[in-house]
């Protein structure tokens, strides 16, 4: 697993071909944000927390690493999504980047694998685990998933208002 900065660093050595992410979370940190990790996957003392997709996983991991969380992104929902629910879960609001950063170095980690079927992949992976970031094709939609959803819209909504 690798850490936000490790893959910032390494960015030109991920290939640009289709695969999964999955991001994990400390135990810590998922107390510092009120994510429930009850029946969620454990690799290396972190939580699975949230599993996507992409056809160009260079592409995506740069995303979901260091998006700037720059107004234009944030007012099309362009911003990473990920970052947008930590961030909702941190501050309320879309626009504290650097908050981020630091809690994904600290807390999150995160793996990929490459492969020509990341759609099938990707839908058996969220499908057979407990995954409280994720809400698209979620069989575990929670209680926690519905109220993030609407702290995420009212997150969207006050970082617009400046």
């Amino acid at each position: 697993m690798k850490t936000r900065t490790q893959i910032l660093n390494d960015i030109k050595n991920i290939e640009k071909r289709g695969g999964v992410y999955k991001w994990y979370m400390s135990e810590e940190g998922a107390n510092q944000l009120g994510v429930p990790l009850d029946g969620t996957t454990t690799k290396d003392g972190f939580y699975l927390v949230y599993v996507g997709l992409s056809k160009d996983l260079r592409m995506r991991l740069k995303w979901h690493a260091g998006d700037k969380h720059r107004p234009s992104s944030i007012k099309s929902g362009t911003l990473s999504v990920l970052r947008q629910k930590l961030n909702t879960l941190i501050t309320g609001r879309w626009d504290g980047k650097e908050i981020v950063d630091e809690f994904m170095d600290q807390h999150m980690r995160v793996e990929f694998e490459y492969s020509d079927e990341y759609e099938m992949l990707e839908l058996k992976e969220i499908q057979s685990n407990k995954l409280p970031l994720n809400a698209r094709n979620n069989p575990n939609f929670s209680e926690f998933r519905k109220e993030l959803s609407k702290r995420n819209g009212q997150a969207k909504r006050d970082s617009l208002e400046c």
